[in-house]
């Protein structure tokens, strides 16, 4: 077991190396997570990309709490909660505090002096990222009817 290397153990893994029962069960639970949770982050269904992003949070967390190492949990905590699905975060955060603007207009914002190329260009990024038109906040836009419609 990792705990066994005292320059790595905090007190609480300490504790947790006096129960050989439960470190062996959690042995093999961080051999099955790290083997499929990545995995399975990449299926198209968001409870499931949910859940395991919150169980890689708490096996970091876990992490965090047993072993010293550094700023690797807090590294592995941004990178699970950047995985989380929009539904989730839509959830989390109320609606007061989303923002009521496009992608679009947030780079039409930074970009004062763009022209109508790359207007087109970043509604075409914005299409193919998110599989919806950057001025159909509904979604199921096309953005070539939009350029169409505005040329």
């Amino acid at each position: 077991y990792a705990l066994a290397l005292d320059q790595l153990c905090t007190h609480m893994g300490r504790i947790m190396f006096m129960f050989p029962s439960v470190m062996w069960a959690l042995t093999h639970a961080t051999f099955y997570f790290e083997a499929g949770g990545p995995v399975l982050t990449l299926l198209p269904f968001w409870q499931t990309k949910a859940f395991i992003c919150a169980v890689g949070i708490k096996f970091h967390f876990g992490l965090f709490m047993t072993m010293e190492l550094g700023p690797f949990p807090w590294v592995c905590f941004a990178m699970w909660f950047a995985l989380m699905p929009k539904q989730f975060w839509d959830w989390a955060v109320p609606q007061r505090y989303q923002p009521d603007f496009s992608v679009r207009d947030a780079y039409m914002a930074a970009l004062p002096g763009a022209g109508k190329s790359t207007t087109i260009l970043l509604d075409d990024v914005v299409s193919a990222a998110t599989g919806r038109s950057p001025y159909d906040r509904e979604g199921g836009g096309d953005a070539a009817v939009v350029r169409q419609r505005r040329a």
